[in-house]
């Protein structure tokens, strides 16, 4: 007589963790393309937060923007921000930048414009790391692979490919401030 087998033989739970194992490794590269994808927007959120606190700086300083150097012996230009226009310091860090582990301590992860009057809409205020911006040393975004965030003085924010970072580079544009 033949008794019930009630269970899986060895062979059969090795190919199943097998395919679970293949079909896990073809999801990684998604998951971590759908996680820089949603780094990518919270630095956009955080250029437009600096660039909206910029704004609000300029309409309380006469249309001015504030200077290239805040405050004496501070790394870090935008940390008068802090406290009166922006009331989290973990707006000035790019989720995507390992070289901060603490912003306006140790710096910030976005570069901005100093010294310069509120007279348009399409000022570029703001960039990852003042890439794309003038003055910038840095040919490409270090933070983001494939391009950055820019925020302009109009409150809007855009995302910039790396072939087209040297369109945003005119000669005329007046200088920007890198940390």
């Amino acid at each position: 007589m033949l008794k019930n087998k009630s269970g899986f033989t060895l062979i059969e739970l090795l190919v199943v963790i097998a395919i679970i194992s293949i079909l896990a490794s073809m999801l990684m590269p998604a998951l971590s393309s759908a996680r820089e994808s949603a780094r990518r927007i919270a630095c956009m959120s955080n250029a437009r937060q600096i660039a909206i606190a910029l704004i609000m700086y300029s309409s309380d300083w006469e249309d001015s923007f504030p200077p290239k150097h805040s405050t004496e012996g501070t790394r870090y230009d935008l940390d008068l921000l802090y406290g009166i226009y922006l009331d989290q310091a973990g707006v000035f860090k790019c989720l995507s930048d390992s070289n901060i582990p603490k912003p306006l301590q140790d710096d910030g992860s976005f570069g901005y414009r100093g010294n310069q009057r509120n007279l348009s809409s399409n000022l570029r205020l703001v960039g990852d790391d003042g890439v794309g911006l003038p003055g910038s040393p840095n040919p490409e975004p270090p933070n983001h692979k494939g391009g950055g965030n820019m925020a302009f003085s109009g409150g809007h924010t855009l995302w910039v490919n790396v072939r087209e970072w040297g369109t945003f580079n005119d000669p005329d544009d007046a200088p920007f401030h890198v940390h």
